[in-house]
């Protein structure tokens, strides 16, 4: 048996040299005139999806992907990790860019990560 593994980028054009959001007219673009996710994960059908992306992303991923929810998942803060249920995708999980997660520390990125490992052994 295999899995399918999607990588895709929230917003497909970025800030060039920059860190955080691009600007708004970039946004805007690909939410009005690109938006393409939902049709992404349709075509490919992945098992597992894994947006590290950050909190900051929620409202751009919500607004590309219809019947979209976010759940908490175990104790994690939702800022650090939340279970995405997205139509046809068994595994949905957002978390921090690991640039960002470097600031969390190591023990705590090993840890999300090692409890998300363990949720895809299920698979």
């Amino acid at each position: 048996e295999s899995i399918g593994i999607f990588w895709s980028n929230v917003i497909k054009v970025g800030k060039s040299n920059d860190k955080n959001e691009p600007p708004e007219y970039i946004v805007s673009a690909t939410i009005n005139k690109f938006n393409v996710l939902e049709g992404e994960i349709e075509i490919i059908k992945p098992d597992v999806i894994l947006f590290l992306s950050g909190p900051d992303y929620d409202k751009h991923i919500k607004s590309q992907i219809n019947d979209f929810k976010i759940k908490n998942y175990k104790d994690y803060n939702p800022r650090e990790v939340v279970v995405f249920e997205i139509p046809n995708v068994k595994y949905a999980f957002r978390t921090y860019h690991p640039n960002k997660m470097n600031f969390l520390g190591k023990v705590k990125y090993n840890k999300i990560y090692s409890d998300l490992i363990s949720e895809l052994k299920h698979i």
